[in-house]
């Protein structure tokens, strides 16, 4: 699990990476890949890819 921000607008989501999910590295940066993740960070919302 890794938190990203947007680096246009600074929004920040969780991505699951042992799920499968892909992030836009051109979009997003990342901020922390810490297990356990801190509490700061579990209640932001999960990155959904649209079709």
């Amino acid at each position: 699990m890794v938190v990203i921000e947007n680096k246009s607008n600074g929004e920040r989501f969780l991505v699951d990476l042992l799920k499968g999910q892909t992030y836009d590295k051109e979009l997003y940066t990342k901020i922390t890949y810490e297990v356990p993740l801190k509490k700061e960070f579990w209640n932001l919302p999960r990155l959904t890819k649209s079709k």
